[in-house]
């Protein structure tokens, strides 16, 4: 399972893919939550929007949480809410979604880019990039990234440069379970 998380401010943007879910989209916004200080109207009207849990869910799979849309509207919304064009282009076309831990260090790309040097060094380097990272507790089970605004500025630019995201990201990879 890849999944990615961009937060801004009360709203937390998930996306990726699973084998249950397909590729899913998943925005939850506190706002929206069921609230012991709001009237009784207020609850209702969130419970109307959300079921009560500030979640609005979207997969393309049979099964999972949410509402089962077409790829073609799911990608609607993934572009609606700042999903990377690159991730976009690759659901279309029906691949996988990389791992962010490892943009920039796949064996296609090293393979171009010229000799055993060259592939060992970069490999160092994006493996001491990622030693810093701290990890996120409780995500074994799956790839999170929880990005401020800026940050989140940042990993675009490197998914366009196909490079390794900013310090400061929290990931661990879902297939190794290292950060």
């Amino acid at each position: 399972m890849v999944r990615i998380e961009i937060c801004e401010g009360k709203i937390t943007i998930a996306y990726g893919q699973d084998h249950v879910t397909g590729y899913f989209l998943s925005i939850s916004d506190e706002r929206l939550w069921d609230s012991a200080d709001a009237s009784d109207e207020a609850n209702a009207i969130a419970f109307k929007v959300t079921n009560g849990a500030g979640y609005f869910d979207l997969r393309t799979a049979p099964m999972g949480f949410g509402h089962r849309v077409e790829l073609n509207t799911l990608l609607e919304y993934w572009k609606r809410y700042g999903v990377p064009d690159l991730h976009i282009q690759r659901a279309q076309r029906g691949e996988d979604l990389e791992d962010p831990v490892n943009v920039g260090n796949s064996n296609q790309q090293d393979a171009n880019k010229g000799s055993k040097k060259k592939k060992n060094k970069k490999k160092k380097k994006a493996k001491a990039a990622h030693e810093d990272l701290p990890s996120t507790s409780g995500t074994d089970s799956f790839l999170a990234i929880r990005l401020s605004y800026q940050d989140r500025q940042r990993v675009l630019a490197a998914c366009k440069r196909r490079q390794t995201p900013p310090r400061g990201c929290r990931m661990r990879s879902a297939t190794t379970g290292r950060r």
